[in-house]
């Protein structure tokens, strides 16, 4: 099993239409909309960046023009920015095999464009170091089975599996939500081929059903998801009203 104690690269998951955002997608990529003075993917990279990541691979497709305008010299520098245009939507499973000639034989951070956390990058890695495994994905704790498909871990932080949405965890379950943050080693992404799908289906459960090792790294502090656009307008509501620091989600 692959283990490298430096990450230097990550995909940052950025070609979905951000159809559940409504209007808001129309005229922008759901990861350009304007969180406080910033953007959604700015704040990604400027965490990544702080991180130590020196390479980071985004992929493409729904208004992929303007993420390319936007980044065009922005982190220049800072950051070896590289695309993977996407000629057709391939989901989070397809979409990081399709990019996988940037990173061969190499461990990756992935991370979801429309999330925010103050999560330490470093302190996740450090993590991944410490109990190897095929993959490792940041859980926020939460029993919210109403809203959420729910990862299932133990106190050695093995992945159990996941509760499907809907279905209430049992009281001596520990569960959590995915967050978006995600290491993978190159013999996880072996399981994912370059067609439409999705991580979860096409990796995380057969590796599972496989008992191979696989690992969480819990984060207690704050967590917000701007998937639709009710939760994007609550987070900027709370920007304004000072409940959230916008510079916690970029360090």
């Amino acid at each position: 099993m692959s283990k490298i104690n430096r990450i230097r690269t990550a995909m940052v998951l950025a070609a979905g239409f951000g159809t559940r955002m409504g209007e808001l997608s129309r005229e922008l990529p759901k990861c350009l909309l304007p969180v406080g003075n910033s953007t959604l993917l700015d704040l990604i990279l400027q965490k990544l960046e702080r991180a130590g990541i020196r390479r980071v691979v985004i992929n493409l497709h729904h208004q992929g023009d303007k993420i390319r305008q936007h980044l065009d010299h922005r982190y220049q520098g800072k950051l070896d920015i590289l695309y993977s245009q996407e000629p057709e939507i391939l989901g989070t499973g397809g979409g990081i095999a399709y990019a996988e000639h940037f990173f061969p034989n190499e461990t990756i951070l992935t991370v979801n464009s429309d999330i925010l956390s103050d999560i330490s990058l470093p302190r996740f890695m450090e993590h991944f170091n410490r109990h190897p495994a095929l993959a490792t994905m940041a859980v926020y704790p939460s029993r919210n089975y109403q809203d959420y498909n729910l990862v299932i871990f133990d106190e050695q932080f093995r992945h159990r599996g996941f509760l499907g949405k809907g279905n209430p965890p049992t009281p001596e379950m520990q569960t959590g939500i995915f967050m978006g943050y995600q290491i993978l080693t190159p013999e996880a992404r072996q399981y994912l081929q370059p067609v439409f799908s999705s991580i979860i289906t096409d990796f995380y459960l057969p590796a599972l059903q496989k008992q191979q090792p696989l690992t969480v790294y819990v984060h207690r502090g704050e967590w917000v998801d701007l998937g639709t656009s009710d939760l994007y307008h609550q987070v900027n509501h709370r920007i304004r009203n000072q409940e959230l620091v916008l510079e916690n989600f970029g360090g």
